[in-house]
């Protein structure tokens, strides 16, 4: 016979259940179509739930993108630490991993999702920025100091200008209203300002390491000038 107790945790469960759902479809909703026309009433329609229903678990839409947000970037900064701890692997294998992660969270939002963000919610989108960039400072940076020590990245060049260039680029570039102006989509002009930076920075032996990863991304050279053709 189930206690009270076993009822109330099952009760819990459930309701974890639910919201972890919620949560779940409204990432892949509002990330793909942004999110200041997708109204509660249509999320709740396609979950399949009372509207009643939904705003038991979040109480506006608002805290609702607060929460997506946040559980997104919580999970992001496990992968980055997960890999940066790891103990096997050289330093470029781990910035290879590290950018292959950052190329799917970038493959997955959409213009009209970040725009929406900047221009309806700017002081989240302020959250996010800050966010990303501590994200760089505490795992980039290490691998660029290791780099550096490891022969990958050319000695000369100092870690806080190598962090203070690339982070640069993905704030000035990475947006809404720059790429409106580029001919290159969104995964292009990623893989571009890794290029920039790293054609400059890595020494011979790790460039011809990084094109190769970079043409096993499955960008064809003829869809993007800087992809190297490999010999």
């Amino acid at each position: 016979m189930e206690t009270v107790k076993t009822i109330l945790v099952s009760l819990v469960s459930l309701t974890d259940i639910m919201r972890t759902r919620i949560l779940e479809h409204a990432r892949k909703t509002f990330f793909q179509s942004g999110f200041y026309r997708i109204t509660m009433d249509e999320l709740a329609h396609d979950l399949g739930i009372s509207k009643k229903t939904l705003y038991k678990h979040v109480p506006s839409k608002e805290i609702l993108l607060q929460e997506t947000l946040r559980q997104f970037m919580d999970q992001n900064e496990v992968i980055f630490q997960r890999i940066v701890e790891n103990p096997t692997g050289s330093v470029l294998e781990k910035l290879q991993q590290l950018f292959m992660q950052l190329g799917t969270n970038i493959a997955t939002i959409s213009p009209q999702f970040t725009e929406d963000l900047r221009r309806y919610a700017p002081d989240l989108w302020q959250v996010v920025d800050r966010r990303r960039m501590q994200f760089m400072h505490t795992y980039l940076r290490p691998l660029i100091e290791a780099g550096i020590q490891e022969g990958m990245i050319r000695k000369e060049i100092p870690p806080d200008f190598f962090f203070l260039i690339y982070t640069t680029l993905i704030q000035q570039i990475l947006n809404p209203e720059s790429l409106s102006r580029l001919p290159f989509t969104l995964q292009q002009a990623f893989i571009l300002v890794m290029q920039i930076v790293f054609q400059g920075t890595l020494t011979e032996t790790a460039q011809k390491k990084f094109q190769k990863w970079i043409r096993n991304q499955g960008i064809p050279a003829k869809n993007h000038p800087y992809v190297e053709k490999e010999r």
